[in-house]
């Protein structure tokens, strides 16, 4: 696995790969995603050197009200399958989005589970993105829903442009990055990772201290890297509950007419 970021080997860390459990609930049922999770978390870490606390991430967007007051972009290849019908609450966008070769558009959208062993607190130093990939931009189309909620919790921001795109939560007394986690306690990110310059595949790396001792937790999207594009240029597809309508098109351009689920997207005009 390539990794651009180079990341120095780190004394007494222990690290260990965590699948990412993508079919979840929510910010509203924290306590029914912990009590599901977490044992099955736990059966994968029964080996001497686990790290001291158990993760779980969602990255479909609309399965997490936090960000329901935020647009569900994708983008996929202009040789994608035909136009889908997201379905209620756009939920279906995100996995045709990922059987087709996409990636989310502009920014991916986690949330973010953070559980502590059941003796003894941790603390968390800081959360980053390994980058696997970055590839350069290729035409796309963009599909969007429209927000359908209020945001009701924090976000924390990573920019994956940068060389070593590390998460930074802004508080009003400027305090850094660190959180501690009693036994038992959940620590909840709604984290957003947003990319301008090129595609990146990557994955999350959580650094913790338990004691004397180090861990970094590698969490993924269900054995596979997240992935996050840029916004592609030019005009975009809006899901109007019918169809796809042509939106944010050049000055002067011709609007091609509503596209229904299943048929060929055509590829809109840039500048």
């Amino acid at each position: 696995m390539a990794d651009s970021t180079n990341e120095p080997a780190r004394p007494m860390a222990r690290r260990r790969r965590l699948i990412a459990l993508g079919a979840l609930v929510g910010t509203t049922t924290l306590v029914a995603v912990i009590s599901y999770a977490v044992p099955k978390i736990i059966d994968r870490l029964t080996t001497s050197d686990s790290p001291p606390i158990t993760v779980t991430v969602v990255s479909d967007p609309s399965r997490v009200s936090g960000f329901d007051s935020t647009e569900r972009a994708v983008a996929v290849p202009g040789t994608a399958a035909p136009a889908p019908d997201p379905g209620p609450r756009c939920g279906d966008l995100y996995p045709w989005s990922r059987a087709n070769g996409g990636a989310d558009a502009g920014a991916s959208r986690l949330h973010l589970l953070v559980r502590g062993a059941d003796e003894g607190q941790v603390v968390i130093t800081e959360i980053r993105a390994v980058i696997e990939e970055r590839a350069p931009k290729v035409p796309s189309h963009q599909l969007y829903c429209l927000p359908e909620g209020e945001l009701t919790s924090r976000v924390v921001s990573i920019d994956l442009d940068d060389e070593r795109p590390v998460a930074k939560y802004e508080t009003a007394d400027g305090k850094p990055f660190g959180f501690t986690v009693a036994p038992g306690e959940v620590e909840a990110f709604l984290i957003t990772a947003t990319v301008a310059r090129a595609t990146a595949r990557w994955h999350l790396a959580i650094d913790v201290t338990a004691g004397s001792e180090q861990h970094t937790v590698e969490v993924d999207d269900g054995g596979e890297p997240f992935r996050t594009a840029p916004i592609p240029q030019g005009g975009r597809w809006l899901w109007v509950g019918t169809g796809w309508e042509p939106r944010g098109l050049p000055a002067g351009a011709t609007a091609p007419a509503p596209v229904p689920p299943g048929r060929p997207l055509p590829q809109l005009p840039t500048a």
